[in-house]
């Protein structure tokens, strides 16, 4: 009898653990939720267009960087458009100021894990302080933005 008691100890003391980690996990997700947080942050949509020297620049990486808040993100297609994202897929990025970073690079040598990347646009789009991007996204968004990259 002994037994029994130990194995239903052991099994009571499992299930209160299983069931406080799940609350937990529930408690710290849910407010990182991104149905919630998109529209508390009252984000609006921006697309745009990336071109090198008239050309569009396909596969690069967008980001703007709000005065504050979260920074959001996108890619270029093959024709440079891009959508920003900030929780959810195309949910663009906060209205105001913004910092802009353009970059593309390839790593020539991916078995090297400090080989430097080979920037196949300038390397001074790829940093806030030297990109010279700024943007300035309305309260109604923005769907025709062109950033025009010079070498």
């Amino acid at each position: 009898m002994p037994k029994n008691y130990i194995i239903k100890s052991k099994t009571s003391l499992f299930s209160k653990l299983f069931l406080a980690a799940a609350a937990m996990s529930v408690f710290m997700t849910g407010p990182m939720g991104c149905s919630h947080g998109t529209s508390q942050l009252g984000l609006v949509p921006v697309q745009g267009t990336v071109t090198l020297d008239g050309a569009p620049v396909s596969d690069a990486s967008v980001t703007f960087f709000p005065e504050n808040g979260p920074s959001a993100h996108g890619s270029t297609d093959e024709n440079g458009r891009f959508s920003l994202t900030t929780n959810q897929l195309n949910d663009g990025t906060l209205p105001g100021h913004h910092h802009v970073v353009i970059s593309k690079f390839e790593i020539k040598n991916e078995g090297d894990p400090y080989a430097p990347p080979v920037y196949l646009i300038p390397e001074r789009f790829s940093s806030p302080a030297t990109s010279g991007l700024e943007q300035t996204i309305p309260s109604t968004g923005k769907k025709d933005i062109s950033i025009t990259l010079t070498k």
